[in-house]
């Protein structure tokens, strides 16, 4: 006989025809619906990187991600290292130019399955910059289509403030 899963349901347990319930401390103490307790899930750890979003007219530069690592291979938007705290304020680690950085005001988040990552949003713009190598795309609803969810948000809340 299957106790679990026809007598002991969580939530739902039907103590009386219980052939244990003799047994039972939770029945005992009276507790058998409040069984079991979940246990709370631990927090999850918040990292932090840069995203850059380079335009060249109308176009946005993209980069393909190294093959390992967190997402692998995709073709993304430049970004720093992933840290364990914000970058100063003024570095640029990660920048694909040495182009006049303007910040967003707050940063974009995104939940993976292990951590939570702030992205911290920078847009340049390469006038009078030589166009660094790079997948250069039209700035338009179709560059975000094929990005990961990560780097959508990072260009939405970019053109939510008017840098597109």
């Amino acid at each position: 006989m299957d106790l679990g899963a026809t007598i002991c349901r969580p939530k739902s347990p039907d103590c009386l025809v219980c052939p244990v319930i003799d047994a039972c401390d939770a029945a005992r103490r009276g507790i058998a619906n409040l069984l079991p307790k979940k246990a709370p899930k631990p927090a999850r750890p918040v990292r932090y990187a840069n995203v850059y979003v380079l335009r060249d007219g109308g176009e946005i530069m993209l980069v393909r991600r190294p093959p390992r690592g967190l997402l692998g291979g995709m073709l993304g938007l430049p970004m720093s290292e992933i840290a364990d705290a914000p970058h100063p304020e003024g570095a640029h680690p990660g920048a694909p130019a040495p182009a006049r950085w303007s910040r967003g005001a707050r940063p974009v988040s995104h939940v993976f399955t292990h951590f939570e990552l702030h992205l911290t949003v920078f847009w340049g713009d390469l006038s009078g910059i030589t166009k660094p190598a790079g997948d250069w795309r039209a700035a338009d609803e179709s560059a975000a289509r094929d990005l990961p969810t990560l780097f959508r948000k990072a260009l939405d809340f970019t053109a939510s403030v008017g840098q597109f």
